[in-house]
């Protein structure tokens, strides 16, 4: 806890000492922390941190999601040592924290690692951009929640129930959980037109190939593209153009993101206004 307290993580010590994880993390064993900066404990839901800081369970099952303990150097996770689709366990022993590698940068779930590396008697900190949460949904799950996708939600089980090596959006996928989806809604893809939609959920070598192109095997949080600049994202088709302005309006191709950062236990979610289609998918 001392690096928290020189570090002036006021809220993630306070949380500590109110869940009664202060002697547990200034005790023996090796820790990784993700601490969450000042400002992003700010930036979460004001009535959950109020909660939080009154409620000890719900500060330990927060913080207990922060970090991950070990022996020696699987203990103390340094980037140096980080791997892109890392996966290791949180302190909680229940749930998976995903690390990733971006260009110049690493992340955790959402979240960039804004200051690493900060080495102590019994660990490593990070100072990271967000509070995290465990996505215990697939993303099949977060997307049934709204009404707005149910043409996305029906082409990708056309394309499972037709290929048993396509991603399973209800769990996560055959061979791992870090996939970042490009999702259009349902307007998105009625404004290709009705001939070409009919096309679209009919002819299934084209399903495949469109949707495919939606998708990309890297977890990547809009955090993780930097501004003004534009990002060449392999696909599982291709690949599609990703870029973000000043005031972090981002961008995939020329479609818009409607809503970004949509955190599930498949990977992450980012809804946009149009179809990704080449010059060959017209």
């Amino acid at each position: 806890m001392e690096l928290v307290e020189n570090r002036h993580l006021n809220t993630f010590s306070q949380l500590a000492q109110l869940a009664g994880l202060d002697d547990m993390y200034n005790g023996r064993g090796d820790f990784t922390l993700f601490s969450p900066s000042e400002a992003a404990w700010y930036s979460i839901d004001y009535e959950l941190l109020t909660e939080a800081q009154q409620n000890p369970d719900l500060a330990r099952r927060i913080l207990l999601y922060h970090g991950t303990q070990g022996t020696g150097t699987a203990g103390r996770l340094k980037t140096s040592s980080m791997k892109n689709n890392q996966m290791v366990t949180a302190i909680d022993g229940e749930n998976s924290l995903r690390l990733q590698v971006y260009r110049k940068a690493f992340g955790v779930e959402d979240a960039i690692i804004e200051i690493s590396d900060i080495e102590g008697a019994n660990g490593v900190l990070h100072i990271i951009s967000k509070v995290i949460f465990p996505a215990t949904e697939s993303a099949g799950d977060v997307l049934r929640k709204s009404g707005n996708y149910t043409i996305f939600l029906q082409t990708m089980e056309s394309i499972m129930a037709q290929d048993p090596e396509a991603i399973d959006i209800s769990n996560g996928g055959h061979t791992g959980n870090h996939y970042t989806f490009f999702v259009p809604t349902d307007t998105a893809f009625r404004r290709i037109g009705s001939s070409r939609l009919r096309r679209l959920q009919s002819d299934p070598q084209y399903m495949s190939k469109v949707m495919k192109n939606h998708i990309s095997t890297s977890m990547m949080s809009s955090d993780s593209f930097k501004p003004n600049l534009t990002y060449d994202l392999p696909t599982r088709q291709n690949a599609v153009g990703v870029s973000c302005d000043a005031a972090r309006k981002m961008k995939v191709n020329d479609a818009d993101v409607l809503k970004k950062d949509m955190m599930s236990s498949s990977g992450v979610i980012h809804v946009i206004d149009k179809l990704l289609l080449s010059e060959n998918d017209y």
